[in-house]
Formats: structure tokens, sequence, C-alpha cells
């Protein structure tokens, strides 16, 4: 898929104007900002995950409990 393919997927799926480049295309500083940023984000959202799924077992053993 090329730049301009992945564009107007986006566009069509988040129904706003988006811009998609390559990483060389941004300046070196604003790439790294925005690879911590999406990294932290990622951080987040493996921790969310991490902590619903311990959630759910919990839940899941005490209706477990309640049931016998």
């Amino acid at each position: 898929m090329d730049i301009g393919a992945i564009r107007l997927e986006l566009k069509a799926l988040l129904g706003v104007n988006v811009d998609v480049l390559i990483p060389n295309a941004l300046p070196e500083s604003f790439r790294e900002q925005r690879l911590l940023d999406y990294l932290q984000h990622m951080r987040f959202i493996c921790l969310y995950r991490m902590i619903d799924r311990q959630r759910i077992k919990k839940s899941t053993i005490a209706e477990s409990i309640e049931t016998v």
C-alpha cells in the first residue's frame, strides 16, 4: 500500500484530513519526540490491558467461588 492509499483510507476511517509521512521526512528532533510519545502511549495501553486481564481473572474467580 502506498502513502496515498494509506492517507485516503485513514481519511475515510477518521472522517478528517490527515497527513501521512515517512519517518525520514520529519525533522529528527520532531521525529524523536513523536516516537517517545508513541512509546509512552503503547506502554500505557499495555499496562491498562494487564490490569484489565487481572480484573477479569479476579472477577471470574470470585464468580466461581460464589457458585460453589
